[in-house]
């Protein structure tokens, strides 16, 4: 959706989540796809490049790991909120324990993501944990991502010890030996973690090297990133107070995160670089917690963010508020509805109507549709397509939509606000 120019921005957060969430579910490769060129001096573009280029640092810190790895499944991480359980549904025989040569860890592989989790990459001196922060809505708008503390239990060797690392700085991790093997703790835990379980010095060694090669850049990257979506959360900020009142909380969040950037680039100066990057990505995390509270606002009285074609952004939350101030004043001219054969409830009045079924003639699918009721919601349409040949192999699929469902035409006029 584009008005007046203004585009959805994807977040710098969203595209590190999606590179660790490729990561997580074994992929051996990464891409980047835009629709344009960057423009080298759009501050816009910047932000996504520089989250690009954080994030590759990422991945060629990992890489040995990555490439060479065998993923075994998934670890829960606990909060003290969470209870002991499994974060992926799926098929019980598929949960197993897997020991490595020197740092085993005990895994449950289990379908998609419910809260936060970890995947465990094993190779044959070191187990690599990704941890990443998962949650419902930062398809939409990020949120904090953010835990004070997670932890973990890994099966590891006698020998075997724990490292966060980062392209700007490598930690050791307490050794709390509990039943099971290594209680871990990640303390401020920010999007995502990764981890190394081994009992070869010489690969904590190596990973030492790379990350000093690598640390300042990376904190000058990290610090440049924080402040251009810090001027621009602030711009929008603005724009949507001249639109809508701000939520409580929203100004102080934004005095924090520009106090943090000051003593980022304090501590940059210092050659602290690692402590540089925590304060860029605190800053941040605030910046995410304003966008956050900022959009739940402009989605709640909406039956879904996908209700407003404003909200799947928090750069466009202004054009919403002047979406709904429109329609608040243009409500006298609200219409009957144009579609009532869309509640499905009659299949009469469906085909009274001239709704029509279009289903493709070469397909290795075959397709329905019909009119189903539940107990909750009523009658709906449901669409159905499966294989043709039950001996197909799975994931088999062509470039033909097996079934089209048109609805009868609606009149408009060019300027019409259609809800």
């Amino acid at each position: 959706w584009r008005h007046n120019g203004l585009l959805p921005f994807v977040e710098p957060e969203q595209i590190h989540h999606q590179v660790y969430a490729a990561l997580s579910a074994g992929y051996r490769g990464l891409g980047f796809w835009k629709t344009r060129q960057l423009q080298i001096d759009s501050p816009a573009d910047r932000e996504t490049s520089l989250a690009i280029e954080l994030v590759c640092m990422e991945v060629d810190l990992l890489e040995p790991f990555l490439a060479r790895g065998r993923r075994e499944g998934y670890l829960a991480l606990q909060t003290e909120s969470s209870k002991p359980k499994n974060n992926r549904k799926g098929d019980a025989s598929f949960a197993a324990s897997f020991s490595g040569k020197e740092a085993g860890v005990t895994v449950t592989g289990l379908e998609g993501p419910r809260e936060h989790d970890a995947a465990v990459i094993s190779g044959n001196n070191a187990t690599l944990i990704l941890g990443t922060a998962w949650d419902s809505y930062s398809q939409y708008v990020p949120g904090p991502m953010f835990e004070r503390e997670v932890s973990l239990i890994v099966a590891a060797s006698e020998t075997a010890s724990a490292w966060q690392i980062s392209s700007s700085g490598i930690r050791s991790l307490p050794r709390e030996v509990t039943a099971g093997g290594l209680s871990l703790r990640i303390r401020n835990f920010d999007q995502a973690a990764a981890i190394v379980v081994t009992s070869d010095p010489g690969v904590i060694r190596t990973l030492e090297q790379k990350i000093h090669g690598m640390a300042e850049r990376s904190a000058a990257k990290h610090n440049e990133l924080a402040e251009l979506k810090y001027l621009r959360v602030l711009n929008t900020i603005e724009t949507l107070r001249e639109e809508h009142e701000i939520p409580p909380g929203s100004d102080a969040l934004m005095t924090s995160a520009r106090q943090m950037l000051d003593r980022a680039q304090f501590e940059m100066k210092t050659k602290d670089y690692h402590e540089s990057t925590l304060l860029a990505r605190d800053a941040m995390r605030n910046l995410r917690q304003v966008q956050q509270l900022c959009w739940k606002d402009a989605i709640a009285e909406l039956t879904s963010p996908t209700a407003s074609p404003h909200t799947i952004s928090f750069h466009t939350l202004p054009e919403h508020w002047r979406l709904m101030h429109y329609l608040d004043q243009q409500s006298f001219r609200m219409t009957e509805n144009l579609l009532p054969s869309g509640d499905f409830e009659d299949r009469r009045t469906i085909l009274q109507a001239g709704w029509s079924r279009n289903a493709a003639d070469k397909s290795i699918f075959s397709a329905t549709a019909d009119i189903i009721s539940d107990g909750r919601m009523g009658k709906m349409l449901r669409l159905a397509a499966w294989h043709s040949d039950p001996s197909a192999k799975t994931g088999s699929r062509d470039d033909v939509t097996p079934l089209v469902v048109t609805s009868p035409p609606v009149p408009v006029e060019a300027g019409d606000v259609v809800i």
